[in-house]
């Protein structure tokens, strides 16, 4: 039962005593939430620093860390170029059109420097390249993972190896996230991320195109 305060009302006192008790827990509400905002703050101060001190001791893992985003670019032009030699049942066999897929690949070169580079190691916040990456790389993996396989029968033994090979990307860049924060680790596995798919396919596609001018030459 609650005390009543001389002079005042009941239902009055009761509605005082109601708005204290309210006051005080927003009060307290407010002083747990502005504890847990200052330490995500020193949090993110301290990853801050650890990539500020890596660049500075690492330079040359940063560098190709850095430049490691446009192996996709890479690709993706010589499939708009040396690659379109690419025998016709191939071209006819896929998941998705190839010269469309290498557009996305010469875009994806940019957006991996925007979100890795950009946001991550230099703006060292998230934003929109972040986001933007975190949708066409793993849509790009996956099409190149599933879209090599599903030529199949098409492919020889060696080029069924390679396509089988490309698994190897995703492999890394899970092994990559473990090491978050640890540096050079991350340098290095994630130029190993960007880099190992691109040059898988781009020996797979090459592989396709020399058996088919040797046949040729055979036949």
């Amino acid at each position: 039962m609650v005390a009543q305060t001389p002079g005042l009302p009941a239902d009055t006192d009761v509605a005082i005593k109601t708005k204290i008790d309210i006051s005080a827990t927003l009060k307290s509400f407010a002083f747990k939430m502005s504890g847990r905002v200052d330490q995500g703050l020193e949090a993110q101060n301290r990853r801050n620093a650890i990539k500020r001190r890596a660049k500075e001791e690492y330079p040359v893992a940063y560098i190709v860390y850095a430049l490691s985003s446009f192996t996709y670019t890479m690709l993706g032009i010589s499939m708009l170029t040396i690659f379109r030699d690419l025998p016709h049942s191939f071209r006819e066999n896929c998941l998705i059109n190839l010269d469309l897929y290498a557009v996305l690949l010469v875009i994806q070169g940019p957006v991996s420097f925007w979100a890795d580079v950009l946001e991550d190691m230099i703006w060292m916040r998230k934003g929109l390249g972040q986001f933007c990456d975190s949708l066409l790389a793993p849509t790009l993996t996956v099409l190149a993972i599933s879209g090599s396989l599903y030529w199949g029968e098409l492919l020889s033994n060696e080029e069924l190896y390679l396509a089988r090979t490309l698994i190897t990307g995703p492999i890394i860049f899970c092994v990559n996230r473990m090491v978050t924060g640890k540096f050079p680790e991350k340098f290095i596995l994630h130029s190993l991320w960007h880099i190992s798919m691109p040059v898988i396919g781009a020996m797979l596609l090459s592989t396709i195109i020399s058996r088919r001018k040797l046949d040729e030459v055979v036949e």
